[in-house]
């Protein structure tokens, strides 16, 4: 082994191949290189000043041992090189650092004394592990490809990056204070199929991420998500993603995207289901199970989009049942039809039954809307067998017609011809839907028609209309 002390600034060394030891009593615009062996780089207590230093491992096993008395780190930057390397220490003031684990399966780990503005660390080619507590200003943190594990215990985290990269890659994530516009995120590559990983997202703690983004991107993600704050997006995106909020205090302007795959949602509201929330299934067959428990901090204008195919939704609790009403809707009529119909169940959301509608203000429960888009309409059928009931909007099929769901269906669709009309009907076998003509009486492809779920039947709802294709009421249909 070959001993290098280096005490003056400024200093250039290349070592040997074998394994070298780099002792930095200074550290001022260094530039030392390993070149191969399993090298110790060495910053000593006294070598407070790391600015513009260059350190780089080569090939080999390398071991970066970072004084915690580095207090100007502007500029460092450390690479690994080929190999497992290990880079520790706690480091202030990294200003536009650069710190790369290279190729290999390496281990970062900076201790709470850390801070950074700008700086980028990253793990590279690799199983790595990176494990960061401290201050994160500007700041990037990459696992490269392969499987990796980033654990961020952060006081906090001001417009910051992780990006895991490819590989199914597990990202736990912390923050002791309020962080803004971070960007969490598993796969950051998705038009290339090297990026496809099954990412766990783990992020808690007892404050909040405001202005910021979580997300999966393609696979099959896990997502799990206990620190919301305002204006947060949490995105499933391709893959059958799992995702789960508990204890949301505040979600004000937030939204959840579980884009393509069948999903799988799990969100438990303990403060108010916010202005401006949206949630949003995508496209898939996704189970949605929304539970709002605290009717004095209840919901305001929040919107549950279904998405296209078979959707099951449930909404529980009374944070529900207040003036404002969620609403679940429709991009188009055809995200619920014959060919893959949702379902909603309501437990304990207030008053569903016998609902009104004052001067065309919702006062109790939700509203299920469509924003009708590109409309058309062909087939004919019976309808001297049905009866509308013109104040509870209720089609009423005489006790002779036996017929299901599919030819009621049909019926409604060849007797209502105006598009938003809407009226709720029973199968015949005690199961209740929600049809709206989606666009004329020539086809049934572009209704919209809701399977309402057993727990709580549809009774004596009173709904109004508001002009053509206009439906309002407990549950309703607005264009």
């Amino acid at each position: 082994m070959t001993n290098y002390i280096v005490n003056s600034p400024q200093t250039l060394l290349t070592g040997t191949t074998n394994n070298d030891l780099f002792d930095l009593r200074t550290a001022v615009g260094v530039s030392l290189f390993g070149v191969g062996g399993n090298d110790t780089f060495e910053i000593s207590a006294g070598a407070s000043n790391a600015q513009a230093a260059i350190l780089d491992g080569g090939e080999g096993d390398d071991n970066f041992a970072l004084s915690s008395t580095i207090t100007n780190a502007t500029q460092l930057t450390v690479i690994g090189g080929l190999g497992g390397d290990l880079i520790s220490g706690a480091v202030d003031n990294a200003v536009r650092a650069l710190i790369q684990g290279g190729d290999g399966n390496d281990t970062i780990n900076f201790l709470d004394e850390f801070s950074s503005d700008k700086a980028t660390i990253g793990g590279n080619a690799g199983q790595d592990t990176l494990y960061i507590e401290g201050f994160l200003s500007a700041s990037k943190v990459i696992g490269g490809g392969d499987s990796d594990t980033i654990v961020i215990q952060s006081a906090s985290f001001d417009s910051s990056t992780i990006q895991a990269g490819g590989g199914n890659d597990s990202i736990y994530f912390s923050g002791l204070a309020v962080s803004t516009a971070a960007v969490i995120a598993g796969d950051t590559e998705l038009e290339q199929s090297d990026y496809d990983g099954n990412d766990t997202l783990d992020i808690h703690g007892g404050n909040l991420l405001t202005d910021g983004l979580i997300q999966g991107n393609a696979g099959n993600d896990s997502i799990f998500v206990s620190s919301y704050g305002s204006a947060l997006t949490v995105g499933g995106n391709a893959g059958n993603d799992t995702v789960t909020l508990t204890n949301v205090v505040s979600a004000v302007r937030g939204s959840v995207n579980l884009g393509g795959g069948d999903d799988n949602l799990s969100a438990n509201i303990v403060g108010a289901l916010n202005t401006n929330l949206s949630i949003n299934g995508g496209g898939g067959n996704d189970t949605l199970w929304i539970n709002a428990n605290n009717a004095s901090n209840a919901q305001q204008s929040a919107f549950v989009f279904a998405g296209g195919n078979a959707d099951f939704i449930t909404l529980s609790g009374n944070g529900f049942a207040v003036a404002s009403g969620t609403k679940v809707g429709y991009a188009a009529a055809t995200e619920s039809n014959l060919s893959a119909t949702d379902e909603i169940l309501t437990i304990d959301v207030g008053s569903f039954s016998g609902g009104t509608l004052a001067s065309g203000v919702i006062n109790t429960g939700f509203q299920v809307f469509a924003d009708y888009v590109n409309l058309v309409g062909g087939s004919t059928a019976d309808t001297t067998q049905i009866s509308i009931d013109g104040t509870t909007r209720e089609a009423v099929f005489t006790a002779t017609y036996t017929l299901g769901a599919t030819a009621r269906v049909t019926a409604l669709n060849s007797l209502l011809t105006t598009t938003g009309s809407t009226v709720f009907f029973s199968d015949g076998t005690g199961s209740d839907y929600l049809f709206v003509q989606g666009g004329t009486s020539s086809t049934t492809s572009d209704d919209l028609v809701v399977k309402m779920a057993e727990y709580q039947q549809i009774s004596g709802i009173t709904v109004a209309q508001r002009g053509p294709g206009l439906v309002g009421g407990v549950i309703g249909v607005a264009q």
